[in-house]
């Protein structure tokens, strides 16, 4: 979980992220003029962590663009397959969104 602590914290960051918490879902809001100023085509974007069960967990991304809206979401994982489910949708968004990738890639410390 790395990334998306790295992403709230308060250093290294390129862009702001707001942690919003609604039942079973965390939410990770990026701010849009901050994503504006960093980016040609990104509106507004958010990546969500879902609890599905005690035991479940899936990880959803709405991306806002220019000229689409981009839905992803992971494999749903336990508790520990986490990390490799959430890199998995950030390979989805490096796909999809390149320009919302390399604004995640430069705001997360020691991000290989």
């Amino acid at each position: 979980m790395l990334i998306l602590d790295t992403l709230q914290s308060n250093y290294n960051r390129v862009n702001r992220v707001s942690v919003q918490h609604s039942g079973n879902i965390t939410n990770y809001v990026f701010n849009e003029k901050e994503l504006k100023k960093n980016t040609k085509n990104v509106i507004s974007a958010v990546i969500g962590k879902s609890k599905i069960t005690n035991d479940e967990i899936k990880f959803l991304a709405n991306i806002n663009t220019n000229n689409k809206v981009i839905n992803l979401q992971s494999n749903i994982c336990d508790t520990y397959g986490q990390e490799a489910a959430l890199n998995g949708l950030i390979d989805q968004i490096k796909t999809e969104c390149p320009e919302l990738c390399e604004v995640i890639q430069k705001s997360v410390k020691g991000w290989d």
